[in-house]
């Protein structure tokens, strides 16, 4: 699909993963749709850095026109710690009785 350059950085900085780069409101958006002389590109290079959160297991591979996004599963946490117990405290109780 053929779209022309100013819909493509338009539709760039739409997409764009930092909030901050992305327009400031709808307003913004369609101003600078309608008027693409006024949009400015967003610099970019071959091979953008993807900035996740401190502590993010979130994977993403980019390969050309192709982005991978890896999730891992949650597994085992702390979180669940709790309910473990529990869970090990109430089949105690049940099994061996009071």
């Amino acid at each position: 699909m053929q779209v022309s350059e100013g819909f493509a950085q338009w539709l760039e900085r739409m997409l764009e993963p930092d909030y901050e780069e992305r327009f400031a409101s709808a307003r913004e958006s369609l101003a600078a749709l309608t008027a693409p002389a006024v949009l400015t590109a967003t610099p970019s290079n071959d091979q953008p850095e993807f900035l996740r959160p401190l502590g993010s297991k979130v994977k993403l591979i980019r390969d050309g026109d192709l982005l991978s996004i890896y999730i891992p599963p949650a597994g085992i946490n702390a979180g669940i710690a709790p309910v473990f117990g529990f869970a090990l405290f109430w089949n105690g109780f049940c099994f061996f009785g009071p």
